[in-house]
């Protein structure tokens, strides 16, 4: 069964005739924005979209070391194990 999401997307590129790049672009804009909105830059924000739709993922790149400056951009060795 598709997602409330996968609907949406496939009704917004079908019935409305806007191509899929440009929906999924503006999607992962919002996300982006949304995301440096809550912690201050996107610089390391990653946005994957599920196989036909059925949901996205967020992701945080970070830098492993050994102290942590910034927790939004580094994370330790033994946090990143886990």
């Amino acid at each position: 069964m598709a997602s409330d999401m996968s609907e949406a997307i496939r009704q917004l590129i079908y019935e409305k005739g806007i191509s899929e790049d440009l929906v999924l672009k503006t999607i992962e804009d919002a996300l982006v924005a949304a995301y440096k909105k809550r912690f201050g830059t996107a610089e390391n924000a990653v946005v994957r979209f599920k196989d036909d739709y059925e949901g996205v993922e967020i992701l945080s790149k970070k830098t492993i070391v050994e102290e942590v400056d910034d927790p939004v951009l580094e994370i330790e060795l033994d946090e990143a194990k886990e």
